[in-house]
């Protein structure tokens, strides 16, 4: 088996990477955008994450359900996230499916943004959110970024408020799209059993002609809080324990330093904090997770137990 790394980019600025595997029994491909609720401003709390769930709802060529039927039409494994950082688009089908794959994501990623479907899809994430605040382990880690990183803009939610995407226009998103959608602010990535150089052109006649714009970031370094917060709800019969402290950044060298530490001290089988705490029954759940950040980083501690304990 050999892997072949190749890179490419368009003039607009599309950024495209490979990791080649011709033995490979599939393909992915997928879009990853530099924008998540670190890159919003509190009058459009959660757009990020809205926009995320628009990109399936059409373009001018697709009706939102012609995207749905032509991902399943190539049995494709598809979906897509947002964080705090990025906003992450793909799918993953048999090589023979290739063209068919990379021109339905780079259509998708030009939504069309009807106020029908905005109207509609709003209330879907009026819902989320309130399935979210139902589960305490989320509750405990948005009050642990908000608390630790304060007001530097880590600290955003990624869903938002309910305030704020009740108030969230369309055009608001609009305007956010045409900023953060920029294609020097993407990358185009594929893996697996693909051809790298159909892969390119195919992904210069169907992106060649976006539009570049600025898409800048807020890199001022966060300052720890050191603060300590006590959430109380007697519905919840757990008592669940979080902890953030500052970690090395997504561009620090020891960040690989970082990973190993937390595997070593938390991962969820045959750490330390496993056989100190879920081994003995002391807590149903111990671990810790570094997580880098573009030009910061954390190390996040998660606990459960009875509260006796």
């Amino acid at each position: 088996m050999t892997m072949e790394f190749r890179h490419a980019q368009l003039d607009n600025g599309l950024t495209i990477v490979a990791e080649v595997n011709a033995s490979a029994a599939s393909m992915a491909s997928g879009f990853f955008v530099r924008t998540g609720s670190r890159d919003e401003q509190p009058v459009v709390a959660g757009v990020s994450h809205f926009l995320e769930h628009m990109m399936f709802k059409g373009t001018k060529r697709r009706s939102p359900a012609d995207v749905n039927r032509e991902f399943d039409e190539m049995g494709a494994n598809y979906n897509a996230f947002t964080s705090e950082e990025y906003t992450v688009y793909y799918g993953a089908v048999l090589p023979e499916f290739q063209a068919r794959l990379l021109d339905l994501l780079c259509d998708i990623v030009r939504p069309s943004l009807r106020q029908e479907d905005f109207d509609v899809e709003k209330g879907v994430i009026l819902e989320e959110i309130a399935m979210y605040r139902d589960m305490p382990r989320w509750r405990v880690f948005e009050s642990l970024m908000a608390q630790h990183f304060g007001a530097h803009p880590l600290g955003n939610s990624v869903l938002g408020s309910p305030e704020s995407i009740r108030a969230l226009r369309r055009d608001d998103m609009m305007d956010y799209f045409r900023r953060r959608y920029s294609p020097g602010n993407m990358t185009l990535v594929g893996v697996g059993n693909l051809d790298f150089d159909a892969f390119v052109d195919k992904a210069r006649a169907m992106c060649g002609a976006w539009e570049p714009c600025r898409a800048d970031r807020d890199l001022s370094p966060p300052a720890a809080t050191g603060t300590h917060q006590v959430l109380r709800d007697e519905k919840v019969a757990r008592e669940h324990i979080g902890l953030i402290s500052p970690a090395p950044s997504a561009q620090d060298p020891r960040r690989h330093a970082a990973h190993l530490a937390a595997s070593i001290a938390g991962d969820t089988t045959g750490s330390r904090l496993y056989y100190a705490l879920v081994d003995p029954a002391i807590a149903d759940e111990a671990a810790t997770a570094y997580e880098p950040f573009d030009h910061a980083g954390l190390m996040f501690t998660f606990l459960t137990a009875d509260a006796e304990n």
